[in-house]
Formats: C-alpha cells, sequence, structure tokens
C-alpha cells in the first residue's frame, strides 16, 4: 500500500512463495541462459557462434524447460488469491498493454514470420510470469526474489570457476564470468547490490548481513569489469539514497564532490600528471582496446541503423531480426559474433518499430515516477529498488540488449512495471492519524490522561441538578 505511513513497521514477508519464487527463478533461468563450462570457453568465439546458430535455428531443450517453469510460476501466480488488491495506475497498464499487443501484432508485417510466431511462445511465458509475480509478491518481497535469484547464481557461477580453475581474479585481463557472460553476470550482481542496499533500510535483524552482501556484489560486479554495469549501480544507488538524503548531504554530492574534483583535475594538469590517461585507464577497468568505438559497437550501430532507416515505424517483427542469415551475415561485417545490437534501444526499435519502443519506454519511465512518489510517501524499500533499478536499466540499456532479450533482467523490468501498474495513483495519500486526533494543551493533555483528571472530567460532563 502506497498510502501507508512511514512509521508503520513494514509487513511481514511471505517467505514460502518468495522461496518458491527463488527456486523457480534461479532454475529456470540457469536452464535458458547459463553454461556450468562458461568461463572456460569465452575465449573461443568460433564454438560459441555454432551454439548461438542453434540456438536461433533450433531452440534448445534446456530453453524451453526454464520457459516452462515460468509459465507454470505466472499461472499459479495468477490463480492463487492476491494478497493486495489491483488498484490499477491506467496510463501504465494502458501503455504496456498496448506494447504487449503491439509485439503479437507484428506478426503481420513481420521479416521472418515463422521466426516472430516461436517468440511468442517465450513473450507468453515472461509477460505471464511477470504477472504473476506481481499479483503474489510485493514490492518488497522482489527485492529478496532478485537478490535470492542472483546469489544462487553468483555461488554457482563461483563454484563452476573455481572448478575449472578459471578464477584467477589476479590477473589482468580475467573477467568474472560464472556460468554466465561477464556483462550479464554484471547485471545480477548489480540488482543483488540495488536489493540489498533497500533491503539493509528496512529490515530490524540482518542489517550488517545485507550491507556485507551489498559490497560482496559490489566487490564481483568490479571483477566482471562491466563498464555500464558498474556506471548503472552508482547511478542507482544515487537514486535510491536522494530521496532520504539530508540537505547537507545533497550540497556534498551535488555542488562540493564535483568542485573538488575539478579543483583536483585542474592541480594534476598544472603539474603535468598525465591525470587524463590514469583517470581513462581506471575507467576502462583496464579493458583499453578499441576503447574508442565501444569495444566495436560503434560500427555495429551504424549498420544495425541501415536496417531500422529501411523499416523505421514497425520494425522486423517481435524477435524477428535476428535470424541465422542476417546475424552471419552482420558478423561477416563486423569481424565478431554477434546475436544482439549491443542496446536495448536499438533492439527495441528493430523489433517493433519506433513505435513500440515509444510506448514502452513511456510505460518504463511512468514507472519509475510512480515508484519514486511511492517510496517518498510511504518510505517502502520496494518501491525504492524499482525507481533504483529503473535508473540502472536506463544506463545500461544504451550499450546493450539484456533488456530486450528474455532474460531475468527482463522478467523484473516487466514485473516492476505491472507493480506499478498495479498500485494505484499516488497524487492523494491517505490522511495521517496524527492529523486526524485532536490538539490539546499539555494541561488538557494531563488532566486526560492521569486518573485524577479522568475523575474531573467525568464531574465536568455530569448534568446539573
Amino acid at each position: 500500500m502506497i498510502e501507508g505511513r512511514r512509521d508503520e513497521p513494514p509487513e511481514r514477508p511471505d517467505w514460502p512463495a518468495v522461496a518458491i519464487g527463488v527456486a523457480v527463478c534461479a532454475i529456470a533461468y540457469y536452464l535458458i541462459d547459463h553454461g556450468f563450462a562458461v568461463s572456460s570457453y569465452l575465449e573461443t568465439p568460433q564454438e560459441q557462434t555454432v551454439e548461438l546458430d542453434d540456438l536461433v535455428a533450433e531452440g534448445n531443450a534446456g530453453r524451453r524447460i526454464g520457459f516452462l517453469m515460468l509459465a507454470t510460476l505466472g499461472t499459479a501466480g495468477c490463480v492463487f488469491p492476491a494478497r493486495r488488491a489491483f488498484r490499477w495506475t491506467p496510463a501504465i497498464a494502458v501503455l504496456f498493454a498496448f506494447h504487449v499487443g503491439w509485439c503479437y501484432a507484428s506478426v503481420v508485417w513481420a521479416d521472418d514470420r515463422p521466426l516472430t510466431i516461436r517468440r511468442f511462445g517465450v513473450l507468453t511465458f515472461l509477460v505471464l510470469a511477470a504477472v504473476g509475480i506481481a499479483r503474489r509478491l510485493s514490492a518488497r518481497e522482489v527485492c529478496w526474489l532478485v537478490m535470492g535469484v542472483g546469489l544462487a547464481h553468483w555461488a554457482i557461477g563461483l563454484f563452476a570457476e573455481c572448478a575449472l580453475g578459471t578464477f584467477r581474479p589476479w590477473g589482468a585481463e580475467y573477467r568474472f564470468a560464472g556460468t554466465i557472460h561477464p556483462n550479464n553476470q554484471g547485471v545480477q550482481l548489480a540488482g543483488v547490490a540495488l536489493a540489498a542496499c533497500c533491503l539493509a533500510k528496512s529490515v530490524r535483524r540482518g542489517r550488517l548481513a545485507l550491507i556485507a552482501i551489498a559490497a560482496v556484489a559490489a566487490l564481483f560486479l568490479w571483477l566482471t569489469k562491466s563498464r555500464t554495469s558498474c556506471a548503472g549501480l552508482a547511478l542507482g544507488v544515487l537514486i535510491i539514497w536522494l530521496p532520504s538524503a539530508s540537505q547537507a548531504w545533497k550540497a556534498v554530492a551535488f555542488v562540493f564532490a564535483p568542485t573538488a574534483a575539478v579543483a583536483l583535475l585542474l592541480l594534476a594538469y598544472l603539474l603535468n600528471w598525465n591525470a587524463a590517461d590514469r583517470i581513462a585507464s581506471v575507467a576502462l577497468m583496464g579493458r583499453g582496446e578499441e576503447a574508442e568505438t565501444l569495444t566495436g559497437r560503434v560500427p555495429l550501430w551504424r549498420e544495425v541503423l541501415t536496417y531500422i532507416e529501411e523499416r523505421p515505424w514497425l520494425g522486423y517483427g517481435y524477435g524477428g531480426f535476428w535470424n541465422v542469415p542476417r546475424m552471419r551475415r552482420i558478423s561477416e561485417n563486423q569481424g565478431w559474433q554477434i546475436a544482439h545490437s549491443h542496446s536495448a534501444y536499438l533492439e527495441t526499435v528493430l523489433n517493433v518499430g519506433v513505435i513500440g519502443a515509444v510506448v514502452l519506454f513511456g510505460a518504463i519511465l511512468l514507472t519509475f515516477v510512480t515508484a519514486t512518489r511511492a517510496h517518498v510517501r510511504s518510505g517502502d524499500p520496494g518501491f525504492r529498488f524499482i525507481s533504483g533499478f529503473t535508473a540502472f536499466a536506463a544506463l545500461y540499456s544504451t550499450t546493450d540488449a539484456v533488456f530486450a532479450q528474455p532474460g531475468f533482467a527482463s522478467l523484473v523490468q516487466f514485473a516492476t512495471v505491472v507493480l506499478a501498474a498495479s498500485t494505484g495513483p499516488t497524487s492523494r495519500s491517505a490522511p495521517s492519524v496524527q492529523r486526524a486526533l485532536p490538539a490539546y494543551s499539555v494541561e488538557e493533555a494531563g488532566r486526560r490522561v492521569s486518573p485524577e483528571g479522568n475523575r474531573m472530567n467525568r464531574r465536568e460532563s455530569a448534568p446539573h441538578i
């Protein structure tokens, strides 16, 4: 309830529902996206090309099982009684429903209609799971879900690297991958850190444990060397911290810190410390190769934009652009294996055109606004997480297409949209209990509370005969 008072104790989470959600999502997405030996063949692009071709052309048995598990979870969430009443925010609900309907309608103009039709099953399962999660779990419980799934995959990934002998954090070119690509691992670890930070301020017990979890997640996120994930985490933490920060801390963050940074840069320039190269090395996290092209992304985006110019408004159909022939052609042109456009914004436009993309981005923007208002009014850590995670996703989507693919990050994003759409308008809040109480002076309050005061009140209220 977004109208709740900030001083009310948090509602106890439905731990069985959270545990079931964590177990199903962790197993399902391990089957969909993960592999035990990923860290050992990240540097063998030819083998990876064959696997991606097979995945696009024929699908994968593990992925089918995983998506069926998600569909089962979503169905159960929709069938069992909801723990809260849905009070729809029309703007978000209409935009999200329009986007989903537009995805289905794209089969009419799809470039590869059979591939688009196959992707409809994945879209249906993803939306069903998101609605089921949003119906059964509160925003705060979604934090526990994100943290539980991310920790499970991190633990399995750490064990896999230790078992395979690929865990070498002291290496100059090492990137922590676990059982998935380092960039995707970075998204999950950033989600864990954001969720732990939000929950740490709302629990009575285990606060130190949550802070430790956030620190470990941030450390391994740094080991992934995913630059956009690190920047997105910093932005997400800023978003969740800013509403509750004092004016003094806001002044430090937005006035003193930038001024000090500029002063240090000026001093370094005057003393000829070659600070620019050092700062660039830190910002690139040791990955200076092809930095001027964002590791090959800029030439890829130029080529992808030529395809967008051919079908700007409607796109190529949901999931229908990256078929096997086109993926091979673009990969040959760019000189490295490519299975997506490395930008969720471009990927969405390729799928459903400018129309579908604008509608989806509008729903996500309203989700951010609604969650931020709900957090300010109620102090709910779940809505604080939604604000931070949405900001993280907005930044991360500039250089990667994870949020335009049916992975766990997209499931969380869709679930947060449905949560924001079902929390009702935030323009009016329930009247505070304190405002409803009559105002008494100190003397009157003492008289009414004390036994003597009660007797006097009874005498004063007795009828005169």
